[in-house]
């Protein structure tokens, strides 16, 4: 019973944001798109983070390279006050309204609101390479505007365009998921890239030379304001059984809170940062 209520209780909060999305932002959206659209207008869009994260930071390069007109937005979704991402978005918003692409990493419910202009295409290269576990419509069962206006959706293989196309709600329209690869992948074929990340990991870590390396790196459980992580691993026991032979590099979710105490010095090492 107390499942059922939780799924009206999100279905009701998901109807509740969908209309004052569309109140807040469709009109803002549609007083400055009367402007003819610039073709050589291209608009990175970061929901979270307040610099160019990897997949765009290679895209951004390779752009301006070619002479595009490039504009960066940060909107700061959950790290700044209402007023402030109010005032983010309607920036983002007028940047848009006359751009011939926008490149998303992740869900913008902002960008799903609004009515967007034919001519405008809004690429989605996501943040995370493959489909290791659920994630948006998949986890939710509801749906929502977050992926409303996605005209392409690049994906690492094949193999992995059915779980997009459900996590995205795009299952009528299977064309807008390709394998065109994931752009931060690319500095695995470049060998200097590697010489270097090799030598640099050995300065921080040098007694990692001699030994096997395991990497860790988990997704949060829970919700993205309250992220934390399953913490079910025996690290005493991995340490008894492998120390010898190996190292444990942990690298955890930027939403996972309380890794402190999850981490055992002695043998595994949290490379987050």
């Amino acid at each position: 019973m107390k499942a059922w209520i939780n799924i009206f209780l999100k279905r009701i909060w998901v109807i509740f944001k969908t209309i004052i999305l569309k109140i807040l932002y469709s009109p803002v959206y549609k007083h400055r798109v009367k402007k003819p659209i610039n073709r050589n207008k291209i608009v990175f869009v970061e929901v979270r983070a307040d610099k160019l994260t990897d997949n765009f930071e290679l895209l951004y390069k390779e752009f301006k390279a070619k002479g595009y007109e490039i504009k960066v937005h940060y909107i700061r979704n959950t790290f700044v006050g209402l007023w402030e991402y109010y005032k983010r978005c309607n920036s983002m918003l007028h940047d848009i309204s006359d751009a011939r692409f926008v490149f998303l990493n992740e869900a913008s419910d902002v960008l799903g609101a609004i009515p967007l202009r034919h001519e405008t295409k809004i690429i989605q290269v996501w943040h995370g390479c493959g489909a290791f576990k659920k994630f948006g419509f998949s986890t939710l069962g509801i749906k929502a505007i977050t992926y409303n206006n996605t005209s392409l959706v690049s994906v690492s293989s094949p193999e992995v365009i059915w779980a997009y196309l459900e996590a995205m709600n795009l299952k009528e329209t299977p064309d807008k998921v390709k394998a065109l690869g994931v752009s931060r992948t690319d500095v695995y074929f470049d060998e200097n890239f590697k010489e270097n990340a090799y030598k640099k990991f050995y300065e921080y870590y040098p007694e990692a030379k001699n030994k096997k390396i395991i990497l860790y790196a988990p997704t949060f459980r829970g919700n993205i304001s309250a992220g934390y992580l399953n913490k079910n691993i025996d690290m005493k026991k991995m340490r008894g059984r492998l120390s010898k032979e190996y190292i444990l590099l942990c690298k955890f979710h930027p939403l996972a809170r309380e890794i402190d105490s999850f981490i055992d010095t002695s043998f595994a090492k949290d490379v987050t940062k």
